[in-house]
């Protein structure tokens, strides 16, 4: 059995956490929170990237040829991996 040492909120700026208990269980700890580490980053990455965001002001003509039979939405809702809003 490890245990792990997590420090109180008001010392979170210390950036070391302390897992004690059997060589083998520390070993699988200390993997399992790299790990962990590992896909909290790439979940940050990804936000980032998805973060960006880009208004297209479109004159009111336009709005039926752009909705329409809502392929092109479609489209760049799927391929982009985006999200449009379309106001009413």
């Amino acid at each position: 059995m490890s245990r792990l040492r997590i420090p109180h909120c008001y010392q979170l700026r210390v950036c070391c956490l302390q897992v004690t208990g059997p060589p083998a269980n520390v070993q699988r700890a200390e993997e399992a929170l790299a790990a962990k580490v590992r896909d909290l980053e790439l979940d940050k990455e990804d936000r980032l990237l998805k973060s960006h965001e880009l208004k297209v002001e479109v004159k009111p003509d336009y709005h039926p040829k752009l909705i329409g039979t809502n392929i092109l939405i479609s489209y760049i809702l799927t391929v982009m991996s985006s999200q449009t809003t379309i106001p009413n």
